[in-house]
């Protein structure tokens, strides 16, 4: 079943409600309305009808639309807001467009209302929709950073130049290093000075064929000086169709090239 539409309309004269309405039918929608007329009605209604798109008179005898304006965005700031007036002058309606208001639409052209109605919603949905997106990104990229944080692996993010972006707490451990000495550093100073060119040469074959993963082996000398040997995997970061970096997976295999 389709949910209807809840409209709160600011309006002292019955007749212009009863043809907004009727425009409303027009488009085919499903709706409930509520008149108000003063700013006391206007408070109540937006807290208890909770509506989903305001339609505002731009002058009443107690209230302007200006004034409701500003107490429907403190209520909820992307609620539609549609002036519908005969009185407003185009200059006028360029300014509470900048004020906020979504829309104005002239009484003597009513027939605009509904598209504009119905835009508005649209809109209102893509907005709401694209901040609900942002959010469960926003969840999911914490609970990865748990998981990457609380790895026994060691896991960081170098750029394209091999400096660090970031690295978990199991990196920072086992390299003795703070993550503040790991930004100014590069990946390739930590590996053994012998090791360094055939490590960079790995790297290189897989920025030049766009292997998806690849593995190396290799030593690393700690902040102590302890010489630590490390497996690794290396995913390529992709903008657009350039390679800006990669994020690498250790794993510890010294007690293996000791045998």
């Amino acid at each position: 079943m389709e949910k209807s539409v809840r409209i709160l309309i600011l309006e002292d004269n019955q007749l212009d409600v009863q043809l907004m309405q009727r425009e409303l039918q027009n488009a085919r929608m499903s709706f409930l309305t509520v008149r108000t007329e003063t700013l006391d009605e206007f408070t109540q209604q937006l807290e208890l009808f909770l509506p989903d798109l305001i339609l505002a008179d731009y002058h009443l005898p107690t209230i302007t639309a200006e004034e409701a304006l500003a107490v429907a965005r403190q209520h909820d700031p992307d609620i539609p807001f549609i002036v519908v007036t005969g009185t407003i002058g185009e200059e006028i309606a360029i300014e509470t467009l900048k004020r906020g208001a979504t829309d104005y639409v002239m009484k003597e052209n009513l027939k605009r209302l509904g598209p504009a109605v119905l835009r508005a919603l649209f809109e209102s949905n893509e907005r709401k929709a694209h901040l609900r997106a942002e959010e469960a990104y926003k969840d999911i990229m914490n609970r990865y950073r748990e998981i990457v944080e609380s790895a026994s692996d060691i896991i960081f993010t170098i750029d394209y130049k091999g400096y660090f972006l970031h690295v978990n707490q199991a990196g920072l451990k086992a390299s003795g290093y703070t993550i503040g000495e790991l930004w100014k550093t590069r990946y390739l100073d930590l590996v053994l000075p012998e090791h360094r060119d055939r490590v960079k040469r790995h790297y290189m074959r897989q920025f030049l064929s766009r292997l998806p993963t690849s593995y190396v082996e290799y030593p690393f000398r700690t902040k102590l000086g302890e010489v630590r040997w490390y497996g690794q995997n290396a995913v390529p970061i992709f903008d657009g169709e350039t390679i800006i970096g990669f994020h690498v997976i250790c794993r510890d295999i010294t007690e293996g090239k000791k045998e």
